[in-house]
């Protein structure tokens, strides 16, 4: 089950809805479905380790992440692969977009991150969460 968390700005008054989980849609992802949905240089690597007959299984998500010099948060679509011993031998890694600062899982309470859109530290919880598959 996923979870949509509602965000509002106190200064700019823009909303931030967070998609956060894996639902039933990712539940049945398979290796072709990570490739559809991936580029460049990572879906080339995905392809090569296809290719080797080495993963046996991945996790899809959307993963809430933080960007640590912004103090922005924000979701992406993220996967591990793992091969028949059960070892991760893939994950996704994502940069910030503004400044390109790996983004790490969150630390801290999600009021206490700035804004995406203004980078005022005014995000409030509108109250607004709901649950998708």
């Amino acid at each position: 089950m996923g979870e949509t968390v509602s965000l509002e700005c106190g200064f700019c008054s823009r909303t931030q809805e967070l998609s956060i989980g894996s639902g039933m849609m990712y539940g049945s992802f398979s290796l072709d479905d990570i490739i559809k949905n991936s580029r460049g240089k990572v879906k080339k690597h995905v392809q090569a380790l296809q290719n080797t007959g080495v993963v046996l299984s991945n996790v899809c998500e959307e993963e809430l992440l933080a960007c640590p010099r912004c103090n922005t948060l924000s979701t992406r679509f993220s996967f591990k692969l793992f091969d028949k011993q059960g070892e991760c031998i893939y994950e996704s890694i994502f940069n910030c977009s503004r400044c390109k600062t790996r983004l790490l899982p969150p630390d801290k309470k999600l009021t206490d991150y700035c804004c995406r859109y203004c980078l005022s530290p005014t995000l409030s919880n509108n109250g607004l969460t709901e649950l998708w598959d």
